[in-house]
């Protein structure tokens, strides 16, 4: 016969003079079982039908149909539970009960023996009820994956191979690595083995499932083996036998720390946008059913500037254009929202900043609480030379500052001129002072280098911002003398490109002034100093002189000579004539020194107020 398979056997049978009294039969086999044909009109003693050993009793016709045909099954298990091969014997007992006649019971027996040739068994693989592991962890099979099989490798040349594979992603690591054993694949999705048994066991001892990362669902290892057709001691010259088996794995998920992605060092300039771009999150945020994605928040901050995102599409939060902002959203409105950050330092702000970015991912998967991510990105701002600013007073013609004529207008306190700029404590700045109609004098000249022109017209400095502050406080104008009318003072100042970038830069303002007029005293010229003799009741006549009057738009002017002896002098008479006049006196008695005075008096003049009046003596 053949390992594994029914083997009929006939020709059996017993005789005996009993007739129709009982008789009694055992069957036995050391390495198999027996089937009797029936077991109709017979009672069991022992054992039983389908076994290695029974023991029947009945009459002889019933005990013949029984083992007429009888049928031997080797060992399923036997040899190494791959089934019995070889010979066994089945030996038939036979006894008469001696219920016939005298002598006492009467036995026989017959022995004879079953021969099965070896048969290739199919592998059979040993794998455990479905798993179970949480995302990102590894699952350690122990001993729990084997396989068995009916090669019997005595000249190390029985084979198989095995195949190890996932479904979604999976990677399968060996437990070992076998000398003698050939190996591909080993720690990723798709595993195979090709060598003796015993090699294949011991590297599949300890295997271990990792997850895809990030992955949770489910996944699947398939394990195929094929015998390669080797079985027992006999070579591969049957048809090769394979079997399959599979391990079902559920993966839980399990919440993963958020990632934030940042380019590297970025560079700019001060008050210029720097736009950013690389910024991006990764998250493992969980889809519902739905398809709806779960929400996460980010932050963004600025320590010396403000950030603007392109869009905030889809996203609900605020702070957009400003230095700290808030938004929620899904990975993807979030992503598009950061793919272009503009970045705008603080008003003149230049050097190093920092941009933080903070992601929580609110708890959205598989964990007790939210995870976050924080990144920063580092940021210099290169300076940028600023134009100066310069503050004046009365910086316009119809709004110009109110000065006596011949007084001089002192810049401090309320109408202060001040200087701005983006230089450092110790650079120096030019400045130029030119002023129309009159001198300017600096408040201060502490400092100053290349001085030139104080107390003129045209002044022209350097020194440092606060140095130049201080001469400018304090700073007077004095217009020219008996000057009335429109002037200005112009102030120029250059930075000289001291510091940052773009060159030197300048600004220029204009102090608008408006000098009014003060009314000055008219002069009398021309009187003989020395004192005039002539004789009593004679007349004094030809006496010239002139009269001046700085102001201008005079419409007349008054003159009276006054004697200081009303007595004494008479008929003191002024010929006023377009450039000189004269004056005749009378005098009936002389009799001392007298002294005429001369008085003059402007009629007429813009001036609300009268000035004194001018006076010439002439002593007679």
């Amino acid at each position: 016969g053949i390992e594994d398979t029914d083997l009929t056997i006939t020709g059996l049978s017993i005789d005996d003079d009993s007739g129709l009294n009982t008789m009694q039969f055992s069957l036995s086999c050391s390495d198999g079982t027996i089937t009797l044909n029936s077991t109709t009109g017979l009672n069991i003693v022992s054992g039983g039908d389908g076994t290695s050993s029974m023991t029947y009793q009945g009459d002889k016709t019933n005990i013949n149909n029984a083992i007429s045909s009888i049928t031997y099954l080797g060992d399923p298990t036997g040899f190494d539970t791959f089934g019995f091969y070889g010979v066994d014997t089945i030996t038939l007992d036979i006894s008469d009960l001696g219920q016939f006649g005298s002598g006492g019971i009467q036995t026989d027996s017959y022995s004879f023996n079953v021969d099965l040739s070896a048969s290739n068994d199919s592998p059979v693989i040993h794998v455990p009820t479905a798993q179970t592991t949480d995302e990102d962890t590894i699952l350690d099979f122990g001993t729990m994956i084997s396989i068995t099989d009916d090669a019997i490798d005595n000249n190390n040349s029985h084979k198989l191979d095995v195949d190890l594979s996932t479904t979604n992603g999976g990677i399968l690591t060996l437990g070992s690595t076998p000398s003698g054993l050939t190996v591909t694949g080993n720690g990723t999705n798709n595993v195979t083995l090709y060598g003796r048994l015993d090699k294949i066991n011991s590297a599949l001892t300890n295997i271990t499932f990792t997850p895809a990362a990030d992955y949770n669902q489910t996944d699947k290892i398939n394990i195929n083996v094929d015998d390669n057709g080797w079985f027992r001691e006999n070579p591969a010259t049957v048809v090769t036998l394979a079997a399959h088996a599979s391990i079902d794995i559920t993966i839980d998920p399990v919440n993963d720390a958020p990632i934030i992605t940042v380019p590297s060092s970025q560079n700019g300039s001060e008050d210029v946008n720097l736009s950013i771009s690389g910024i991006s999150i990764s998250d493992d945020s969980y889809t519902d059913p739905d398809a709806t994605p779960d929400d996460i928040e980010f932050s963004m901050t600025a320590n010396n500037g403000t950030l603007t995102l392109d869009t905030t599409s889809g996203l609900s939060g605020s702070g957009n254009g400003t230095s700290s902002m808030t938004y929620q959203g899904t990975q993807a409105e979030i992503n598009a929202a950061l793919s272009t950050v503009t970045f705008l330092g603080s008003s003149d702000y230049y050097g190093s900043d920092t941009i933080t970015i903070l992601v929580d991912d609110l708890g959205s998967r598989g964990g007790p609480s939210a995870l976050t991510d924080t990144a920063t990105i580092a940021v210099t701002l290169a300076a940028v030379n600023d134009k100066p600013q310069i503050t004046v007073p009365a910086s316009s013609s119809s709004s110009r500052i109110s000065v006596n004529e011949d007084t001089p207008l002192t810049f401090s306190a309320g109408n202060l001129i001040t200087l701005v700029d983006d230089a450092q404590a110790s650079d120096d700045l030019r400045v130029f002072l030119s002023a129309t109609n009159g001198d300017v004098i600096l408040g201060s000249t502490t400092g100053l280098s290349n001085l030139s022109g104080n107390g003129t017209g045209l002044i022209t400095f350097d020194g440092t911002l606060s140095e130049i502050n201080n001469a400018l406080d304090g700073m007077t104008y004095q217009g020219d003398q008996d000057y009335n009318g429109t002037a200005n003072i112009m102030v120029n100042i250059n930075d000289n490109g001291s510091y940052g970038s773009g060159g030197s830069l300048g600004d220029t303002q204009y102090i608008y002034l408006q000098v009014d007029p003060v009314n000055d005293p008219p002069t009398v010229t021309g009187l003989p100093s020395s004192t005039q003799s002539f004789w009593e009741d004679e007349s004094l006549m030809g006496l010239l002189f002139s009269v001046q009057d700085s102001d201008s738009n005079i419409d007349n002017l008054a003159v009276s000579a006054v004697s200081s002896d009303s007595g004494l002098i008479q008929n003191i008479v002024i010929n006023p004539q377009t450039t000189s006049g004269d004056t005749s006196f009378y005098s009936r008695e002389i009799r001392h020194f007298i002294a005429w005075t001369l008085h003059l008096f402007p009629m007429s003049h813009k001036s609300p107020q009268m000035p004194p009046p001018s006076r010439a003596v002439l002593r007679l």
